[in-house]
């Protein structure tokens, strides 16, 4: 490797890529590389929060330490695309070896969507029916022939509506109604083992009754039948 890149190193030094990734968005180790595109990936690690080299289970590496600043995020992303699939790359976040650098990218990338938005929030959260009402006409197909002119007896629902604080965990999430968590700390483990925790915008704490609608359904009104909200604390 040309002189113009090592001149610039810095000493090589001892780092805990687990514990370093408790304390920033992300961190990348990465070894020396023939291919042509090392320089411009050691730029940007070099751009980092923190850049450094270290031996690493007996190996030389270079390693980047992202913080949760939209710039930051961004070389990260562009780091990963050039060296996630060299060989011995290993990337680190919220103390783990993280094992699906594609998700990971996803996630950042959709960090970095709702960092750009002047409210969050509108990327973020999405408004959904009660989770843990299920209405009786959508549990099973039925069919209905009718011989009458006559429209059909219908009845008035009124549906909770309830605010979920993850774009990127929402499709990717089922709650447990008889699970003894509550339905924000569920949201918060499913987060954690989808690895989206690590975006600075997501809090479990804001999902919430946020009103209701009403439908009409055919048939006459049911007899009076509820999921008692349990989840949301005093």
């Amino acid at each position: 490797m040309s002189d113009s890149l090592d001149k610039y190193h810095d000493p090589p030094e001892a780092v805990d890529p687990y514990l370093a990734s408790t304390e920033c968005l992300l961190v990348v180790l990465f070894p020396r590389s023939n291919s042509k595109n090392y320089p411009i990936a050691l730029n940007i690690a070099r751009g980092s929060a923190r850049f450094a080299e270290t031996d690493f289970t007996g190996k030389p590496m270079n390693m980047a330490a992202f913080a949760s600043s939209p710039d930051d995020a961004r070389r990260a992303v562009a780091l990963l695309e050039y060296v996630r699939q060299w060989k011995g790359v290993m990337v680190f976040s919220g103390g783990k070896l993280v094992k699906n650098t594609w998700q990971l990218l996803q996630v950042v990338d959709c960090s970095l969507d709702a960092s750009s938005c002047d409210d969050p929030s509108a990327h973020c959260d999405s408004v959904i029916d009660d989770p843990l009402v299920v209405d009786p006409q959508d549990m099973g197909l039925s069919v209905c022939i009718r011989l009458v002119a006559e429209p059909p007896e219908q009845h008035a629902v009124e549906i909770d509506r309830y605010l979920f604080p993850c774009k990127f965990l929402q499709n990717r999430f089922h709650f447990q109604p008889d699970h003894p968590s509550s339905l924000q700390n569920q949201i918060q483990a499913a987060a954690v083992e989808m690895g989206c925790n690590m975006c600075p915008c997501f809090d479990p704490n804001r999902f919430g009754r946020v009103g209701s609608r009403t439908v009409m359904r055919d048939g006459p009104d049911p007899a009076p039948w509820e999921v008692t909200p349990r989840f949301l604390e005093e």
